[in-house]
């Protein structure tokens, strides 16, 4: 638990240096994001197949702190139930509670974490245990404190939007899976606000000659090294990249070291879901 304080503490306080927030969603998904989905509408995915979040912590954590997104969907699980992950419940803690930290300093950052089916998948997958880990999925979903995209109920209800497996999309299934991945962002991510645009008069004033731009400070970045963030006005940073490397592989190794701690854990998260 002291681990997964150090890394709010890391997040919140490199949150403060690097750049704002976006409007941008940012979807990291397995295979049935990867069905799903394609580049636009302001939602940057990145899906792989056969991709748990056992696996992807350091990438999630790293992309939260370097492209701060208004929103990041979590649109993982199935893989993890899949390998019977003993490491679930401090993976989702890890996540959250670097979430929570960059929130704490840029107002508007949102996490969103999907349930998975439970019922209805071949037992080809988890060895033929995989309602049993589903539920162990869901259950450290909705603890985890975490937005929840709850897929489990929707999936289960229309058995024509599943494939032979019962795992993987039809056509139908693609659209409903967008539409509850939007629908829970819209319900829970509301967007940044737009920073104002100053007003420039269109002609100079007759009673005073225009001001002349002010020569480059010495710590500019040029004669620094430093680094501008974007939608700061051209604030400097000094060394911000140099700086951001280090500490997400720090966050990187924290989070690896949680598993043994938290797991033990699993067994009193709340009823079933």
């Amino acid at each position: 638990m002291r681990r997964i304080g150090a890394t709010v503490c890391v997040a919140a306080t490199l949150a403060a240096a690097v750049p704002v927030v976006s409007a941008e969603t940012y979807v990291i998904g397995d295979s049935l994001t990867r069905q799903t989905y394609t580049e636009g509408d302001g939602w940057h995915v990145d899906a792989r197949d056969g991709r748990a979040l056992q696996t992807a912590v350091p990438r999630i954590i790293g992309r939260a702190l370097l492209h701060p997104a208004a929103a990041i969907v979590v649109a993982l699980g199935s893989n993890d139930v899949s390998r019977r992950s003993i490491t679930m419940v401090a993976d989702l803690a890890a996540i959250v509670a670097s979430s929570a930290g960059i929130a704490e300093v840029q107002g508007t950052h949102c996490l969103v974490v999907t349930t998975v089916k439970v019922k209805g998948v071949t037992r080809f997958y988890a060895g033929g245990k995989w309602s049993t880990w589903a539920q162990r999925w869901n259950r450290a979903v909705w603890s985890s404190g975490a937005h929840v995209a709850h897929w489990r109920p929707l999936a289960e209800a229309h058995p024509r939007w599943f494939l032979g497996d019962g795992l993987h999309l039809t056509p139908a299934g693609e659209r409903a899976y967008d539409r509850l991945l939007r629908r829970s962002v819209e319900e829970h991510c509301p967007a940044p606000p737009e920073e104002p645009v100053d007003v420039i008069p269109s002609t100079p004033s007759a009673t005073s000659p225009p001001e002349r731009s002010a020569p480059p400070p010495d710590d500019s970045p040029a004669s620094s090294g430093g680094s501008v963030v974007p939608g700061t006005g051209g604030s400097v940073v000094p060394g911000t990249v140099d700086a951001v490397g280090p500490v997400v592989d720090h966050i990187a190794d924290t989070v690896a070291q949680t598993g043994t701690a938290l797991v033990r854990s699993a067994d009193v998260l709340g009823t079933r879901r």
